[in-house]
């Protein structure tokens, strides 16, 4: 009751970053972890029927209580892709280098 009555009046929202998906008895559960003020808060989620592995790594929209941001809930159909946005909540982006074109009149 209390996490409702907090995101229901001092809901913010933010990019939150999956870091794991954890299967523990029939549960299963989607770690995650997000940076309000610089401070890194991390939170779970449980999951129903519907897992994909490739969430782990991505971003995606959360939204935590300014009051207490522990009070948080992820939301896995809602994946940001913005970069600028994603640096911006304190993530550091990885870029793939490219590789290099084989030049053939060099060779």
């Amino acid at each position: 009751m209390q996490a409702y009555f907090h995101l229901k009046y001092f809901s913010v929202y933010g990019i939150a970053e999956c870091t794991e998906i954890d299967i523990q008895n029939t549960n299963t559960y989607a770690a995650y972890k997000f940076y309000v003020d610089g401070k890194r808060i991390d939170g779970s989620i449980q999951l129903g029927s519907i897992v994909y592995p490739g969430w782990v790594g991505k971003h995606f929209k959360v939204q935590y209580s300014s009051k207490d941001p522990k009070i948080n809930e992820i939301f896995l159909d809602k994946p940001v892709y913005d970069t600028v946005r994603i640096k911006k909540a304190g993530f550091v982006i990885k870029v793939q280098k490219k590789k290099e074109k084989r030049n053939q009149f060099r060779d």
